[in-house]
């Protein structure tokens, strides 16, 4: 974890499920502080969400993190100060084979709540099945952290969630949509329609695009979020 020698970092491959059940392998990575936890009960783990990181296996938060290019490196590591131990998904489709499914908050809050599930199973990062666990996100990893609240009973029921934070949730993406389209931040419209069509490939989003569309999708898997902003900055749907 770049800036930080006192943590044991494990980089992980686990079994999730994608937005329509299928099994899936995603990535992550877990962080566990050296120093021994002195408070009550076991250590605490911290299923951490991040928001967008782009759509490239370059932007996977698991590599990001270890060279220091993470927007999110500063409070993950403020929760390992606290003794606590962190674990970040790279979500569906970033570091693995396949597309990322970029807002689609079924696989998300599978990979959010799988991770915490695998972290437990790697005997020497030494953390309790029966831990208290916190989700949070923001942005992107808000819309997981909120829909991980919403299926963590039914979904991953031996979990003992104690609380969620999710902040900037994208949860009405027909008004994002309008929002979006022909602004600054158009990217994420892209980028959701990409992440819908990966996950939900029935919607033929190709069908629907013209040589523009097509040549700035193909380009978008390459994109990490700065790339797409820089490049959807102020097209629009009717442009594509």
């Amino acid at each position: 974890l770049s800036g930080t020698s006192d943590v044991k970092a494990v980089a992980i491959q686990y079994r999730s499920r994608s937005a329509t059940n299928q099994a899936i392998a995603v990535t992550g990575s877990v962080y566990v502080p050296n120093a021994a936890w002195t408070g009550t009960g076991p250590r605490p783990i911290v299923s951490v969400a991040q928001g967008t990181q782009g759509l490239s296996d370059n932007c996977a938060p698991s590599k990001s993190l270890v060279n220091g290019l993470n927007y999110g490196l500063g409070y993950i590591q403020a929760l390992l100060a606290r003794g606590w131990a962190v674990a970040v998904t790279d979500y569906e489709g970033l570091g693995t084979p396949g597309k990322h499914t970029y807002i689609v908050a079924d696989a998300e809050a599978h990979a959010q709540l799988d991770i915490v599930r695998a972290a437990t199973k790697v005997s020497s990062l030494g953390l309790s099945p029966s831990a208290p666990v916190g989700i949070i996100g923001y942005s992107q990893g808000g819309q997981a952290a909120a829909r991980s609240a919403e299926i963590e009973s039914t979904y991953a029921p031996e979990l003992n969630v104690a609380g969620v934070v999710a902040g900037g949730v994208p949860s009405d993406p027909e008004q994002l949509a309008t929002t979006l389209d022909g602004g600054a931040f158009f990217a994420f419209l892209a980028f959701a329609a990409y992440g819908l069509d990966a996950a939900y490939p029935e919607l033929n989003l190709e069908n629907y695009l013209n040589a523009d569309g097509q040549a700035l999708f193909t380009a978008a898997e390459t994109y990490c979020v700065a790339d797409g902003l820089a490049n959807g900055a102020f097209k629009s749907i009717a442009q594509l």
